[in-house]
């Protein structure tokens, strides 16, 4: 996959239509593609630091200094896993009521 392909994915659908004129719903579409694909990352990075956390507790067990900071990774990336669904939830829950579109699948935006 290569950097436009994953650009063209984010873009609505209106982006790749001809004479096609994108409008507000699809400005929020393209708000909320930006926001999942950023979530999907963070999330990604989120579960390395975990892992990450968990090897340092692991490897470096014998020095109590290095166990506290190992907490400390895994507890700031839980913190920012919460706080990145927490976000979603709510942002997507605000373009559903920008769009007037409040409808199911609750977490995609329909242009229509």
């Amino acid at each position: 996959m290569n950097f436009h392909s994953l650009l063209a994915g984010l873009l609505p659908s209106c982006a790749h239509e001809t004479n096609t004129i994108c409008g507000w719903c699809d400005l929020m579409q393209l708000c909320q593609n930006v926001i999942k694909f950023v979530t999907e990352i963070s999330l990604l990075l989120a579960v390395i630091f975990i892992v990450y956390g968990g090897l340092m507790m692991m490897i470096f067990s014998y020095r109590p200094e290095k166990i506290s900071e190992s907490k400390e990774i895994i507890k700031a990336a839980v913190i920012g896993v919460i706080i990145i669904t927490v976000s979603w939830v709510l942002l997507n829950t605000l373009f559903h009521l920008l769009t007037g579109k409040a409808d199911w699948p609750w977490n995609q935006i329909q242009c229509i």
